[in-house]
């Protein structure tokens, strides 16, 4: 589920408040009240939605979100098929039974799970998830996959968030999982990995963008980290890309492979001394040989 639609509910109420009031003023001022109400609306709606946030374990809260849950389910949203979840699985490349087994969770995740289950304790939470900078948000779409694919009842779970690529503040709430803790108690350690990478690695290409200042980046980061961070930081660099409107060149195919498009590269310094030390000549079997 995605928070925004979850202001239709509130602003169904203040609007409906706000015309009726409305109605009672003078005819000849009507219009006015109609406009001045629905501004009212809109900023009582907005407060009221905040406060949603806060308290979404709240029986009014998950009332004035049922709207906006309603219309993500049967218009905005579609629940994956088995076949889409194959496919998502094979694409983040999610080793999906190590992870619900545990092998990649803080010891001491595992053991509360342990713990719980072994004592037939299920308490109903709700996490929020939150970290302490501005930053451009990254990983959300891969940290709902692990806890849709890893979690022991998807279906009994209530997951809000935000978008990928979704300017963040400080202590902001980016997702909020609500349902049983025994059944996704051993995946915090993986979800929150997979935001913190992704944001720091969008985060900082924005930045690089914004020094830049128009002028053309070249995402390289590949020789000094282990190969297997490619892929992923390749997406989190082309959400970053994407959000601000600035085209980011990859070097390598693991790179691209989530965000589509083609590696790029020009002439490393191996090359021209392959031919002696002549730029001139390398340079021009580059191009005769590359397209």
């Amino acid at each position: 589920e995605r928070c925004g639609t979850h202001l239709v509910g509130p602003l169904l109420v203040t609007m409906a408040a706000g015309n009726a009031l409305a109605t009672k003023a003078p005819a000849h001022m009507r219009t006015k009240a109609r406009f001045a109400a629905s501004l009212g609306a809109l900023a009582a709606a907005t407060e009221v939605f905040n406060w949603m946030s806060r308290n979404p374990e709240r029986r009014l809260s998950k009332l004035l979100a049922r709207p906006g849950h309603e219309f993500q389910h049967r218009v905005a949203t579609a629940e994956p098929t088995p076949e889409q979840l194959e496919v998502t699985e094979a694409a983040l490349d999610l080793p999906v039974e190590k992870i619900r087994e545990g092998y990649y969770t803080d010891e001491y995740f595992n053991r509360t799970r342990q713990v719980l289950l072994d004592d037939d304790r299920h308490p109903r939470v709700v996490m929020q998830v939150f970290q302490k900078n501005e930053a451009l948000l990254a990983g959300i779409d891969e940290a709902i996959a692990v806890l849709e694919l890893c979690s022991d009842d998807w279906e009994g779970l209530t997951v809000h968030a935000l978008y990928e690529g979704d300017p963040i503040a400080p202590w902001e709430t980016v997702m909020t999982i609500e349902g049983d803790y025994t059944g996704f108690a051993h995946l915090e350690t993986v979800y929150l990995g997979v935001l913190a990478r992704r944001t720091m690695i969008a985060t900082n290409v924005k930045e690089v963008v914004d020094a830049a200042n128009g002028k053309p980046i070249i995402f390289m980061p590949a020789r000094y980290d282990h190969h297997r961070v490619q892929t992923g930081d390749g997406y989190a660099a082309y959400v970053a890309g994407s959000t601000i409107g600035a085209p980011i060149g990859m070097t390598t195919g693991a790179n691209t492979s989530w965000g589509g498009g083609s590696a790029i590269g020009t002439v490393p310094h191996s090359l021209i001394a392959s031919y002696g030390g002549n730029t001139v000549l390398a340079a021009t079997k580059f191009a005769e040989h590359v397209d």
